[in-house]
């Protein structure tokens, strides 16, 4: 907690849940971000935030059914 608080001092964003369930790194450098649902499942509100965040950097998050 001590770390987390330390990092937000500085004005950073922390987030340390709602991790998507794979991290897929692409032969050309490119990552990825998916999280796997069952049936009609919907994100959580952390997964929520996670997506977001990830999103505003650039990354790709993807939310698959399985």
């Amino acid at each position: 907690q001590a770390v987390k608080e330390s990092l937000e001092a500085q004005g950073l964003r922390v987030l340390y849940t709602g991790w998507p369930d794979f991290l897929v790194i692409h032969p050309h450098g490119a990552v990825t971000f998916i999280e796997v649902k069952r049936g009609h499942e919907g994100l959580t509100a952390a997964q929520r935030a996670m997506k977001a965040a990830l999103e505003e950097v650039g990354m790709v998050f993807e939310v698959r059914h399985a």
